[in-house]
């Protein structure tokens, strides 16, 4: 044998993997961190929403992509009852999720140095704390996406050149994780 493991060992870890990671991961991360982390968004953006002389749309920008994350927890919550509806709100979600990020990110970092001179100091360093906890989640996700792609591709290329009947096979553990995710 030239591999450590034979294609039926890489795809029973490969499935028990898949199954762990894209059923229980995301519902665990969104229950534990994600939900009580966006309802401190909204918290901090309204105790102290005349706090920042400096630039008072940091509040705002708090209490508006807590209460925008919170939506989308919502929406997945609801997905099955009314999925066309709930993809278009997604959609929009999502496009206005990535520019109000951005507005974040210029408000907060732009008055970086001055920060301290008219802004309060936790809803600042919250903010702050906020946007640089989103691009390690970005980059941890990004990062984990291109892993998984490349083993995947690792994965097909070594067994559907040994032997041809595990596209089946992987395509089926592609439908379960899709049927999971809806």
């Amino acid at each position: 044998m030239t591999l450590l493991l034979s294609c039926g060992a890489m795809e029973q870890l490969f499935r028990s993997l898949s199954c762990l990671l894209l059923l229980s991961g995301p519902r665990v991360f969104c229950v534990v961190v994600w939900i009580p982390f966006t309802i401190g968004m909204v918290v901090i953006g309204t105790l102290y929403m005349n706090r920042c002389a400096t630039d008072p749309k940091i509040p705002i920008y708090l209490m508006v992509a807590g209460s925008v994350f919170l939506f989308g927890v919502a929406l997945l919550l609801i997905h099955k009852a009314c999925q066309k509806l709930i993809f278009v709100l997604e959609v929009f979600l999502c496009i206005f999720s990535v520019c109000w990020f951005a507005l974040g990110s210029i408000w907060v970092f732009t008055i970086y140095n001055d920060a301290s001179k008219d802004c309060h100091y936790i809803l600042f360093n919250f903010a702050f704390g906020a946007l640089l906890f989103q691009y390690i989640l970005l980059a941890f996700i990004l990062s984990f996406f291109c892993v998984c792609s490349s083993c995947l591709s690792f994965m097909v290329s070594v067994c559907t050149t040994r032997n041809p009947r595990y596209i089946g096979i992987l395509l089926d553990i592609v439908h379960v994780a899709e049927l999971h995710l809806q």
